[in-house]
């Protein structure tokens, strides 16, 4: 089996988060009393939030990178398991692809850690991944 620890799936722009990442930031803002205090008071900065929203434009088709992985797991008929970093851009955009019709029946199974870093590298993280690296290997394994 093969186990996807915050798998890099869409090419990323320079100095740019992936689109799903701009998408859930922008709702988690538009979601919170912090957010809208924010937009109300012009604390935003609206170049940044234009920026934002044309790169939402971009996206729609599923990332080549994305299409190519699930075509290589299927080919190499590999179980398959998925850990996510909850708030790491890179976790996000790979959760939004493999909703994707081509990694239907490739992913067992997921699980997301409370973090919001790529390499696990905060406080408790590491027995958080440790545990959810276990999981996954018992279930791979049956």
């Amino acid at each position: 089996g093969m186990i996807l620890v915050n798998p890099w799936l869409v090419e990323a722009e320079a100095d740019a988060p992936p689109a799903a990442a701009v998408r859930r930031h922008y709702r988690d803002r538009l979601l919170s009393r912090d957010g809208w205090k924010r937009l109300l008071s012009g604390a935003v900065d609206f170049r940044k939030l234009a920026r934002g929203i044309a790169s939402l434009a971009k996206g729609g088709q599923g990332a080549p990178l994305a299409r190519e992985s699930a075509a290589a797991l299927a080919a190499g008929r590999v179980r398959a398991w998925l850990i996510l970093a909850e708030g790491d851009a890179t976790a996000i955009a790979a959760e939004q692809e493999v909703k994707a019709r081509a990694f239907q029946g490739l992913i067992e199974g997921r699980e997301t850690i409370p973090t919001n870093s790529h390499t696990f590298a905060r406080p408790g993280d590491e027995a958080a991944l440790l545990t959810a690296v276990t999981r996954a290997i018992g279930a791979l394994s049956s």
